[in-house]
């Protein structure tokens, strides 16, 4: 069976508490602005500067992307 393998999600923050947001961020700026997998053995990569949200699908064959979903444009 194909399945998504070393999924991950990813954002430009490096170490900063998201936890207890010392800046106060927005949920928008909180955002991942990427995220990585793998599938039959070849690396795959999606970014989006506007933020995302990705996740897994429960039969792990693939993944759903909302993508922008804090810009009202």
């Amino acid at each position: 069976m194909n399945l998504i393998e070393n999924y991950r999600t990813f954002d430009d923050l490096g170490s900063y508490d998201r936890d207890n947001n010392p800046l106060g961020l927005t949920v928008e700026q909180l955002a991942p602005k990427g995220a990585s997998w793998s599938y039959k053995g070849v690396s795959h990569k999606f970014e989006s500067s506007l933020g995302l949200i990705a996740t897994p699908l429960k039969d792990g064959s693939g993944i759903a992307f909302v993508i922008a979903l804090y810009n009202k444009k």
